[in-house]
């Protein structure tokens, strides 16, 4: 088989280093791109664990768009797949193999395009078995629930999603590799965000960057007027939100004031939980601020899995008590209603990727996880499996005191009974939230999961 240009440079060895430490030579049709640090993936028994690497590049035509790779391998031991996938590709590149690989969110990705090849290096002979590299062209890769005809678009879908969801497993050779130790979203992020940074555009999304990821915050907060801030102001379609409002006069003052201060500060907001006298903000991996009222308990939680690295996945606040899920599956809750926490124990037990969790002082609540969804009766019940079917997985759930909810979802917004004001702000975004919390009496944060955000706080 002929090699050109573009297939030597698609194999290229990769160098072991962290993200934003390497920068790929210039090599026919690429400009450069960023790598990861070897990451354990799985662990499969005291002398047996199985790694991979993952980087993007950029090409110099930007027709061309951007290239996943992806290189697995493992240690020594008596069994070992990747060596063995290793064998059925063989030394010589293998072109136009099929490649699937299953995110965090249930989505499937596919491609007939992929290129792979064992690429072991001499040195690494005593110890791997053998090194798999896989690559393939973003343009190339389709979803199951997603599929624009435009090239352009369907690029930027497919980055959009892997700076969004993990990998969990992939399928390729006839071989099943999973991802359950590595949470490899933030990491694709913030590759994305340095090629970003050195192309001068936006390769994906609209709005993204590189962020510390331990720094911890904590102020207490008077009362003072409420005020609105945000990153991003445009018109949304219509057919991404559907519901009931109910109509009010927002809040003209809250204790919140510190919230704000601080999201205008980093100049991004991923999620948070609140009610008008407390609260938190969140940013990046485990970024925090958190107002005056908020228990011992949580603000010792929120230091630990801060210190301890792990991603905040869900926040709420309520008068009476508080969840908080990190890490893939875990959780600490106060107050919560007991089915709620049988169901939230069921999950981490299970190993179980919980995205979302809620429950209100009225015995209401919610769960998501990257499989089912759970929730507290046919009131909430309902309304979830409506908004899935109308617009598909359910990024999170967030349910009020007063029991007003919205689920915001994969395609669009769902929701009943929500204050008219968060509602108009939704309609002007031009990003489907993947975030919303707000107040019966209308305050509110709403983002993109990521790092744009609006409030009225």
């Amino acid at each position: 088989m002929k090699k050109s240009g573009f297939l030597i440079a698609a194999i290229m060895l990769w160098s072991s280093v962290c993200v934003f430490a390497y920068e790929r030579e210039v090599v026919g049709d690429i400009s450069h791109g960023y790598v990861t640090d070897l990451n354990e993936i799985e662990t499969l028994s005291n002398n047996m664990r199985r790694y991979a690497k993952i980087g993007v590049y950029q090409f110099n035509e930007k027709s061309n768009g951007n290239m996943l790779e992806i290189d697995l391998t493992e240690m020594n031991s008596d069994y070992n797949k990747v060596a063995a996938m290793c064998k059925k590709a063989g030394e010589e590149m293998v072109a136009n193999k099929t490649l699937k690989i299953y995110l965090s969110n249930g989505e499937a990705l596919t491609t007939n395009a992929a290129l792979v090849v064992d690429s072991r290096k001499d040195e690494f002979k005593d110890d791997f078995f053998g090194i798999l590299r896989i690559a393939v062209s973003f343009s190339e890769i389709r979803s199951d629930r997603f599929n624009p005809s435009s090239v352009y678009a369907r690029k930027k879908y497919i980055g959009q999603q892997l700076r969004n969801h993990s990998i969990k497993r992939i399928s390729v050779l006839g071989y099943d590799v999973s991802f359950p130790n590595w949470n490899t979203q933030s990491d694709i992020d913030e590759i994305c965000a340095a090629l970003e940074k050195e192309e001068g555009e936006k390769l994906f999304t609209y709005s993204v960057g590189s962020t510390p990821r331990n720094t911890g915050s904590y102020s207490s907060s008077s009362s003072s007027s409420s005020y609105s801030g945000s990153t991003s102001s445009y018109s949304s379609p219509k057919s991404t939100m559907y519901g009931s409002v109910r109509y009010i006069t927002p809040a003209k003052s809250s204790s919140l004031s510190y919230l704000r201060e601080c999201i205008n500060k980093w100049e991004q907001c991923r999620t948070g939980g609140f009610t008008s006298a407390r609260g938190i903000a969140v940013y990046s991996t485990n970024g925090y601020a958190y107002t005056s009222g908020m228990p011992t308990s949580f603000i010792d939680k929120i230091k630990e899995i801060n210190k301890n690295e792990y991603k905040i996945e869900d926040v709420n606040v309520t008068a009476q008590g508080y969840v908080v899920v990190f890490g893939t599956y875990g959780y600490s809750v106060v107050s919560g209603p007991q089915a709620f926490i049988d169901k939230l124990h069921r999950y981490n037990a299970e190993k179980e990727h919980i995205t979302s969790a809620v429950f209100n002082d009225s015995g209401r609540w919610a769960v998501v996880t990257d499989k089912n969804i759970s929730w507290s009766d046919d009131y909430v019940g309902e309304f979830m499996k409506a908004a899935k079917a109308k617009f598909g997985f359910i990024n999170s759930m967030f349910i009020s005191a007063n029991g007003a909810m919205i689920a915001c979802c994969a395609n669009g917004v769902y929701y009943k009974n929500v204050p008219s004001n968060v509602i108009d702000k939704i309609k002007s975004l031009s990003y489907i939230p993947k975030v919303v919390k707000f107040t019966d009496d209308g305050l509110y944060l709403i983002t993109d999961g990521k790092s744009a955000y609006t409030y009225f706080l």
